[in-house]
């Protein structure tokens, strides 16, 4: 029983100290810097050429005058080999914020690491009401290198990427594979204490 209770109490001292210091993130400039960027077309389709081997998240940013104006954001992780092509990478959208989607469409680019010979191509896609599948066309799409436990897509690992993991552990957050620094497939307290560590 009293290790439960050490283990309990580690969790809400992480709590407290993550609280803490996402207050002062708040602050940081959210900026995101990528790789490439593009425009989804008529069918919602994107394509990323010139890629290295690697991991990748792909980010889209979506705007509609329906419904008073609403944003809709959504990013999905995937990794490419050397020399091959990585079709049908659909990237779901959902309500977002404002800030994250200004976030995503005025990302830098920086592509001079687009060296590569592989491709990364799928569709930007969302859920109506009712549940009937459409496509976004005109989103703005990204795509960035990731590092792994890196939640907010900033670049490096911080206390804010730790309380991120924190809250896909206890289910307030959907979870993102991104998030699995232990590689055991799932997020996890552990996982949100790995990143902590690696800050």
């Amino acid at each position: 029983m009293k290790r439960n209770n050490t283990v309990y109490l580690l969790i809400i001292a992480l709590v407290i100290a993550l609280s803490i210091a996402s207050l002062s993130a708040t602050a940081e400039s959210g900026s995101i810097t990528a790789l490439a960027n593009t425009t989804s077309d008529e069918n919602g389709n994107y394509t990323f050429s010139n890629l290295p081997a690697g991991d990748y998240v792909i980010s889209v940013a979506y705007y509609t005058p329906a419904m008073g104006g609403k944003w809709f954001t959504g990013r999905t992780y995937t990794s490419v080999g050397d020399g091959t092509a990585e079709s049908d990478v659909a990237v779901w959208l959902t309500f977002g914020s404002e800030e994250d989607a200004n976030n995503i469409r005025n990302a830098s680019i920086d592509s001079s690491s687009l060296t590569g010979t592989s491709t990364i191509s799928g569709q930007t896609l969302a859920h109506k009401m009712g549940g009937e599948v459409v496509a976004m066309t005109n989103a703005t799409v990204i795509i960035s290198s990731y590092l792994k436990g890196d939640l907010d897509c900033d670049g490096r690992l911080t206390s804010t990427d730790a309380l991120i993991a924190l809250g896909m552990s206890t289910g307030s957050r959907e979870p993102e594979m991104a998030g699995d620094m232990n590689g055991d497939c799932a997020v996890t307290s552990l996982d949100s204490l790995m990143i902590l560590h690696a800050e």
